[in-house]
């Protein structure tokens, strides 16, 4: 028999499930650990503050040890954490004004971007092109991506593994249109699975790995590599609040390197500091950091990968226009 919850999932199934964007506060550390870039003293008489939209998950790293080490705060950036579930959580509360900044892949950066062409991406802070995974159920039938064709897909609506999975399936000769795709929060993947009322699921961790906890019967099918895309993790900002901060770019850029170095030098530390944010278990923290590369700027891969993933949304009709990814890279010099 079904439980009332589960049954309330399928009621839900063709919705998105959203999660309030509340103001989340969390007092940084007076004294962070002595590594990587200092700050700069002359930020520190003028602070500024701003919300910032991310999730406390293993693809955003940087900017989840910059926020408990105090790097921002050090860089004079008053940040008020707004937790989310997932990049697109974030690309929507940046597009609705409700944050300054916003964490996210690259699916929810270009629709956030064809939504509001004056975003600014200010820096790219992982690529992971291994981050997406496939989670089947052990009775499923499911063998081979053709397979895929008439089961029952639990995924998050315009996340970055929603448009991974879609690259994966047109790479497979897979009809995408004949999948029963049920739109979930990442957060009832688990209870989906094990009532059976999906057959897979898709998404990055910590998702895969809380349904193979609680899911026996269940095993790791695919990841979404080889698809000629680095899947890049960035912070993008409101163009209007660059313009009236314009120290408030280089201190983000300055806070996520002084992470990506803590990373570099203690990745042990940074997986405990993880962890302990997440809820998710440190073994599996630790395993999943693998999977990406941690950096802090706009390299060429970051502007490759997200004219990629904008040309194959507006293929497949998810956007109507391909957004100016070029004119929406920050930079120092063309900011008043």
């Amino acid at each position: 028999m079904l439980t009332r919850r589960a049954l309330s999932i399928v009621a839900l199934a063709v919705t998105v499930t959203c999660v309030t964007l509340t103001g989340c506060p969390r007092q940084t550390g007076s004294t962070p650990a002595p590594v990587g870039t200092q700050p700069q003293p002359e930020l520190q008489a003028s602070r500024i503050s701003l919300k910032m939209a991310v999730q406390d998950k293993t693809c955003y790293l940087p900017v989840v040890v910059a926020l408990d080490q105090g790097f921002y705060a050090d860089e004079g950036l008053d940040v008020e954490h707004q937790r989310v579930v997932g990049g697109i959580e974030a690309a929507e509360a940046l597009v609705s004004g409700q944050a300054d900044v916003g964490v996210m892949g690259d699916a929810p950066a270009v629709i956030a971007l064809s939504r509001s062409p004056q975003l600014k991406i200010v820096t790219c802070q992982a690529l992971g092109e291994r981050m997406h995974r496939i989670v089947v159920r052990d009775d499923s039938g499911i063998e081979t991506p053709g397979d895929f064709e008439g089961k029952r897909l639990a995924i998050q609506q315009g996340s970055s593994t929603h448009g991974a999975f879609m690259r994966y399936c047109d790479k497979h000769g897979v009809d995408f249109d004949k999948i029963q795709v049920l739109l979930l929060s990442p957060r009832d993947f688990p209870e989906a699975v094990l009532a059976k009322q999906v057959d897979f699921i898709a998404g990055s961790e910590p998702w895969p790995g809380n349904v193979m906890a609680l899911c026996k019967d269940c095993h790791e099918f695919a990841n979404l590599s080889g698809l000629g895309n680095q899947y890049p993790l960035s912070l993008l900002a409101r163009g209007s609040f660059v313009e009236e901060n314009p120290d408030a770019a280089e201190a983000l850029i300055r806070g996520t390197k002084r992470a990506v170095e803590f990373i570099a030098e203690d990745a042990d530390r940074a997986a405990e500091i993880l962890a302990e944010r997440s809820g998710v278990p440190l073994e599996r923290e630790r395993k999943a950091m693998d999977d990406y590369e941690w950096i802090a700027d706009l390299r060429r891969e970051v502007v490759d990968s997200l004219k990629l993933t904008a040309e194959f949304l507006v293929e497949q009709g998810k956007i109507a226009d391909l957004p100016d990814i070029d004119g929406a890279m920050y930079s120092a010099e063309a900011t008043p």
